[in-house]
């Protein structure tokens, strides 16, 4: 590690992992992330704490998902990052085309704040340089490179609105996406926001403008990666959800219920030095994965998260569970199984096989339904998951406090855990799941 630790994070709002080589997209290739890859580590299951840009913040700059909360172990809450790079004397810049995350109560932690205008056309641009994407990185470079000066390190955030923003994608990759299928050339640059459900055709027209756009970001990305090997920096790639396209009768993050389209967000980072490149880690990570890694690479980790820091430098603590809260709804990803709660309804798919979430299996797994359903009110979301019903003994007696209860399942490693990732689990840190959950979890 340097003696200065420089940092660049790049998140792009509704950028789901399947649009990505690296996630297993073979419809249009991304070569430039496809590298980033293969220089770097991929968390392969990495998924959002929920469509709100609060909620996955708190995770990045803060180390909490809301979800968990109720189960934490801290008294107080942690230390933001920004705020920990600048007692540091590192510095910190936070670059934005997104007013929200500019507003967020630790964005004043950061030394430098730059909102960069919206780029709100209504058309698709001549051009690559001429896009949303492409402005927003070249404005940010000069300032990227003044925060990196600070001998004693630097951290540059940058966030794109993305898919979020004008879909103005120049109309040859359009064009060149659309070669061979039986339909006309989009032209709209709105991205598509619907309830209910979408025709077909309509859906494939919106996957030809949104894989446009992830065309744009790969292009875009040699600039910033150019950079960060410059100087020696950490490069992460990252984003806080997907763009749903009706896959679940909804079109926009705001409108679809919370799946995999919403949910699976890609997690990938290279290290300056090419230490652990085409590593994968198959372990399931939220947004706190990420905080504890910066955490660590620029040595300002608060003293409660160092259980974790003598594993190798870009592993990270895995619950095997992730938690992620919408509008009326909660879902959970384990191992085994995804589930999503809504009322007294609860969706079930087997994972990893059911991987975009078409087979719903509930009313065959009944006892799995009810762990989940109590783990559910045992995290404190009874507000959101009603009419729970009174679980049996076994499984209302497998939550112990933290520091006193037993391990109740000895668990093994799933067959594509690595090496690297030898954590128990039923030992997950923070929370405990009942003994029913980690049974059905195997």
């Amino acid at each position: 590690m340097p003696d200065s630790c420089h940092s660049l994070i790049v998140v792009v709002d509704g950028l789901r992992a399947g649009w990505l080589g690296p996630y297993g997209n073979t419809w249009f290739d991304t070569p430039v992330a496809n590298q980033l890859a293969a220089d770097g580590v991929t968390f392969e299951e990495c998924h959002s704490p929920g469509p709100s840009l609060l909620d996955n913040y708190l995770g990045w700059w803060r180390g909490e998902i809301r979800g968990l909360a109720a189960r934490s172990s801290s008294q107080r809450p942690a230390p933001s990052l920004p705020a920990l790079l600048r007692s540091a004397g590192q510095a910190s810049l936070l670059v934005t085309d997104e007013p929200e995350v500019s507003e967020l109560p630790d964005a004043d932690d950061f030394r430098d704040v730059l909102l960069q205008a919206r780029h709100d056309s209504n058309r698709t641009a001549s051009e690559l340089a001429a896009t949303g994407i492409a402005q927003l990185v070249a404005g940010a470079l000069d300032a990227m490179t003044t925060a990196a000066s600070e001998p004693n390190g630097s951290c540059s955030w940058l966030h794109l609105r993305g898919l979020m923003g004008a879909w103005d994608a120049p109309g040859e990759i359009r064009e060149e996406l659309a070669v061979g299928e039986d339909c006309d050339t989009p032209s709209f640059v709105t991205p598509p926001m619907q309830a209910g459900e979408c025709d077909p055709d309509v859906r494939f027209t919106w996957l030809l403008g949104a894989a446009a756009q992830v065309r744009v970001l790969d292009e875009c990305l040699p600039l910033l990666l150019d950079w960060a090997e410059r100087r020696q920096a950490l490069f992460v790639l990252t984003s806080p959800r997907g763009y749903p396209l009706g896959e679940h009768g909804a079109a926009g993050p705001e409108e679809a219920p919370l799946h995999d389209e919403l949910l699976h967000t890609p997690l990938i980072v290279r290290h300056p030095h090419g230490d652990q490149a085409c590593f994968r880690v198959s372990r399931i990570a939220q947004n706190d994965t990420l905080y504890q890694l910066l955490a660590r690479w620029h040595r300002v980790a608060p003293r409660e998260s160092a259980k974790w820091l003598d594993e190798p430098p870009l592993a990270a603590p895995s619950s095997q569970l992730a938690v992620s809260l919408g509008k009326g709804q909660v879902a959970f990803r384990t191992a085994a199984w995804f589930a999503r709660l809504e009322g007294d309804t609860t969706d079930l798919y087997s994972k990893p096989a059911d991987r975009f979430e078409v087979n719903e299996v509930a009313d065959r797994c009944s006892d799995e339904v009810r762990a989940i359903r109590e783990l559910a009110s045992e995290l404190g979301l009874a507000e959101i998951v009603r009419d729970v019903e009174e679980a049996p003994t076994e499984a209302s007696d497998g939550i112990a406090d933290v520091d006193s209860a037993e391990p109740a399942v000895e668990t093994e490693p799933t067959a594509t855990a690595n090496a690297h990732d030898s954590q128990d689990a039923h030992d997950i840190g923070t929370i405990q799941l009942p003994k029913l959950l980690w049974r059905v979890a195997r």
